[in-house]
């Protein structure tokens, strides 16, 4: 999409909300129609179920206690991955479609816990061989405290850390664990008949909580008989059409810890001595254990191997109870849903880091500060938040399963079964990304374990900021309610959520779809049409990009008539009027596009500078700009290399540099540089640039200057503007809850693009000169002021803008990409729409 700001006006091309809306109506209904009782012998399910043994072949270091010093020392009893997979009897699997784009598939992997590069790896393997889609799949960890380390996540878990062999064992044994999930599905799928599927619910009461208060006070592990803990159990059974059992799933809260770190033997503790005695009990049955929020509960008592089968015993005999129970039949079509809820950090200081690289009391707290001034070394900054992941299964009103990453405390479970009035439901933990404890607001004021230390062994920069319980269960009530604040807004309704920092200023709406759609840049004509880019490709690379020309034919200040000039383009980023043509960048050439004879369309099309790096789409060349020398000027984007032009032969090395062409004579340089996304300049041939973290930058000396002798060598010359000069703070509108983007996105700079000098009077401050700043992931439009500093400048703000942003929208599916001053002294910005 596009949009414009001015003294007076502001436009925006917007995408419609019609078609979106439509389908959401549309997909509400067919719950309740299916949510029928099945007849006798009726199977409204195919489900299949599998077992994979993943029992390690060799010793190997097994995760959960710090203490554990070297290999395996043995077997107590097999560890597997455990599948289950259904779909509705009546879905039919179009022809050519993958067998698992439909089917809901539950894994059990006993492991410590699956980290989220696992996760996604392991999700990108079953979508590409068998069509498994994100949403429909749920990757559990029992979090077995006996189960190897598998060198991905908890990496600093170990006070000694792996060997180099111990290391290369972990992998070998990782690569196996994700070969076993991937053969799994498949046998599953392939299982796939007629069955029932139904729910209910027992009581274990093994689990304690672990956290002993003193005064309100964490001070250790143990049992605290008043402590809050979770003793349901709900299970789902899997028969066949006529009754006989054919797999379980059984959820519980309770950690996977009856045995300490002393004992260094293999088993999959009470839960995979559970599992074992139940597909003994039942032959050909399969037992899938999942954990629900008992990330603070232990079992107990515990401490020996007789402990952890007796608590196995008891959850076995349950499971039997209520297998034996008349259960209540699930019949309903399932919701699957997915999306991560982005959660901040309460960081430290760099200077209370820095002091632990040295003074901490353990060698992991050394390591864990170590890492962290490593990444703040890197980045500028430590991890503002982290992408939680959330899963709901919603089978209309008969079962709903949340799905949650992280060790989960029981508070969560709780709160949502309060808050959402179903004593049955069911929440499992450790799914997707283990990536450490997720702590309740009650443990802010009580300390301990769960809430700050454990952080050192996952390598989180912090304990969980004020606010996270409830940021949580909002996303999850969300996720389930379906009314999520990332659908799009109508384009007459996109107005009402722009916020501007001056009343100085209007803004107007002059295009939207189905005029434009998707574009990131624009140029004006003499003739008064606007030059529009769009990426419909993006970011699959489909040949889905165009260029358009928008004309006002009516004279009411909005454009009317969209016309194609030239389509199926990959990736195009930049236009230009040029002569009786356009220039355009399309990586990995320069192109020059003529209509000859006069239908709109572009008939004559060729190469002019070519070389240019294929790289992501954020990363190509882009363009142009006009220079003072009649010149016009490119953003290299990727780091370029050799670039030829076609009109001379000349071939230039661009390495780190911005490029500078003359089309009419092919002339080619490489200039100072380099920028990501558009070079801008001032009235006085000053030139600026900018990349995603770094969002403005100056050239004080051309790149002609500092070459005249060959002896010297000289950097890009880059004089940062922004203090820090890496991720500088934003005041976005929107939440980091609905526009989670990278762990250190939360109110930063970090995909700033298109720095443009404003050349226009209308919006400097004071006498300084104004600069705009596109942030698309934090919905936001910039205004830095350019402050005199000795050569160059420093970038401040407006009195009017020390909290809040020249332009910023409460809708997170504002993406400006695109802003400059155009013909009328209007600020014209490019909004994507995504």
């Amino acid at each position: 999409m596009m949009s414009m700001i001015s003294l007076e006006l502001f436009s925006g091309f917007r995408r419609h909300a019609t078609f979106w809306a439509c389908a959401a109506i549309l997909l509400a209904v067919p719950t309740r129609l299916l949510a029928q009782a099945a007849g006798p012998g009726e199977a409204v399910w195919l489900a299949g179920l599998a077992k994979v043994d993943i029992t390690p072949r060799e010793p190997v270091r097994l995760s959960g206690y710090g203490n554990r010093n070297m290999p395996s020392e043995g077997v107590d009893s097999p560890l597997s991955v455990r599948c289950l997979a259904f779909r509705k009897a009546t879905d039919e699997v179009p022809q050519g479609r993958a067998v698992g784009e439909s089917v809901q598939v539950l894994l059990s992997v006993d492991t410590i816990g699956l980290s989220g590069a696992l996760t996604r790896e392991m999700s990108q393997r079953l979508l590409e061989k068998y069509g498994v889609r994100r949403e429909r799949l749920v990757l559990a960890s029992t979090h077995s405290h006996c189960a190897p380390d598998l060198v991905s996540g908890l990496a600093n878990i170990f006070s000694t850390p792996l060997s180099d062999l111990e290391r290369e064992a972990g992998i070998r044994y990782r690569e196996r664990v994700v070969e076993a999930v991937v053969e799994a599905v498949g046998i599953a799928l392939a299982d796939l008949r007629p069955a029932r599927l139904a729910h209910g619910s027992g009581e274990v009461k093994f689990a304690v909580n672990r956290r002993v208060l003193k005064d309100g006070r964490w001070s250790g592990f143990g049992v605290q008989p008043d402590g809050i803990v979770d003793h349901s159990l709900p299970i789902l059974r899997v028969t066949e059409p006529g009754g006989k059992l054919r797999g379980v799933v059984y959820n519980y809260a309770c950690h996977c810890t009856t045995l300490g770190g002393d004992h260094n033997r293999i088993n999959g503790d009470w839960s995979g001595f559970a599992s074992e005695s139940l597909e003994t009990k039942y032959p050909g049955v399969v037992a899938l254990s999942t954990i629900g929020c008992g990330a603070d509960a232990n079992p107990e008592p515990r401490g020996t191997l007789e402990n952890a089968v007796t608590h196995a015993k008891v959850m076995a005999a349950e499971v039997e109870r209520v297998l034996a129970q008349p259960l209540r039949e699930i019949v309903a079509d399932v919701d699957a849903k997915v999306d991560h809820a982005a959660l901040s950090f309460e960081l430290p200081t760099i200077e209370e880091v820095r002091q632990k690289i040295e003074g901490g009391k353990t060698p992991q707290i050394r390591r864990h500060a170590a890492y962290l001034d490593s990444i703040y070394r890197e980045e500028g900054r430590l991890p503002a938040t982290y992408p939680v992941p959330i899963q709901a299964w919603r089978f209309s009103d008969q079962l709903t399963m949340i799905f949650l990453g992280g060790e989960v405390v029981v508070d969560y479970a709780q709160r949502l079964k309060r808050e959402l009035a179903d004593d049955s439901l069911w929440v499992t933990a450790y799914v997707g990304d283990v990536l450490g404890y997720i702590a309740s607001e009650r443990m802010r004021k009580e300390g301990g374990y769960e809430f700050d230390a454990s952080t050192v062994y996952y390598n989180l920069p912090g304990p969980w900021a004020a606010g996270t319980e409830d940021n949580l269960i909002s996303q999850v009530m969300t996720l389930l309610q379906g009314d999520k604040p990332q659908s799009p807004v109508a384009p007459e309704d996109a107005l009402g959520t722009m916020r501007l920092s001056s009343d100085q200023y209007r803004i107007e709406l002059v295009a939207a779809e189905p005029l434009v759609q998707d574009p990131i840049n624009i140029a004006f004509g003499a003739d008064g049409k606007l030059l529009v880019v769009e990426i419909g490709d993006y970011p699959r690379g489909e040949r889905g990009g165009r260029i358009k020309y928008l004309e006002d034919t009516t004279g009411d200040g909005k454009y009317d008539r969209a016309t194609v000039f030239l389509d199926q383009l990959a990736f195009p980023t930049g236009v230009m009027p040029w002569r009786d043509g356009v220039l355009l960048t399309v990586a990995p050439d320069i192109l020059f596009a003529r209509d000859t004879d006069g239908d709109g369309r572009a008939d004559q099309v060729e190469s002019i500078y070519t070389g240019f790096k294929l790289a992501n789409p954020q990363h190509r060349i882009s363009g142009f700009t006009y220079g003072l020398d009649h010149s016009l000027h490119c953003a290299a984007g990727d780091n370029q290399g050799e670039i030829k032009s076609l009109k001379t032969g000349q071939v230039i090395n661009a390495s780190g540099r911005d490029i500078q062409i003359w089309p009419d004579t092919g002339g080619l340089a490489a200039t100072s540089g380099r920028t990501q996304f558009m070079r801008s300049r001032d009235d006085w041939g000053q030139w600026f640039g900018n990349d995603n973290s770094r969002p403005m930058y100056h050239y004080p000396v051309d790149a002609a200057y500092l070459k005249r002798n060959p002896a010297v060598s000289y950097d890009n010359g880059q004089q940062q503007l922004f203090d820090p000069p890496v991720a500088p703070p934003v005041f976005p509108a929107t939440s980091a809850a609905v526009r989670y983007n990278d762990l250190y996105a939360a109110n930063r700079f970090t995909s700033a693009c298109s720095s443009s000098v404003s050349r226009s009077p209308h919006f400097d401050v004071d006498g300084l000169k104004a600069a705009f700043i596109c942030e698309p992931v934090h919905n936001l439009v910039h205004r830095a002021l350019l402050i005199p500093q000795g050569a160059s400048y420093r970038a401040g703000r407006a009195a009017i803008e020390q909290d809040r942003e020249f332009l910023a929208s409460t809708d997170p599916w504002f993406r400006p990409v695109r802003s400059d001053v155009g013909p009328d002294g209007a600020l014209w910005v490019v909004d994507m729409y995504r």
